[in-house]
């Protein structure tokens, strides 16, 4: 195989690893770094992070710094099969 074959055949792998691979949409409720990142800034409104993250399709991130957010309950209320959230926060105890 010559070498311009094995340059186009490693690139064409590489992009067909990394078609499958979609990245999930960050929702940053007080987190500077995630923002930083390029996540949506929330401000302090977590409902409104998670109400976000529920209108868009596929797994989402929801980054929340510590501190108080309110009296709940919070919802996360999906219509399509396969949405699914994963809320980061500062820990037990930390995020309330």
């Amino acid at each position: 195989m010559n070498k311009l074959a094995l340059i186009s055949a490693t690139a064409l792998a590489a992009l067909a690893a990394s078609a499958g691979t979609a990245s999930a949409n960050s929702f940053c409720v007080q987190d500077a770094d995630c923002v930083a990142a390029g996540g949506k800034n929330e401000g302090n409104n977590l409902q409104a992070a998670l109400n976000d993250a529920a209108i868009l399709n596929g797994d989402d991130e929801v980054h929340v710094c510590p501190g108080g957010y309110g009296q709940g309950p919070f919802a996360y209320n999906v219509t399509q099969a396969g949405n699914s959230v994963n809320v980061i926060g500062g820990g037990q105890g930390a995020t309330r």
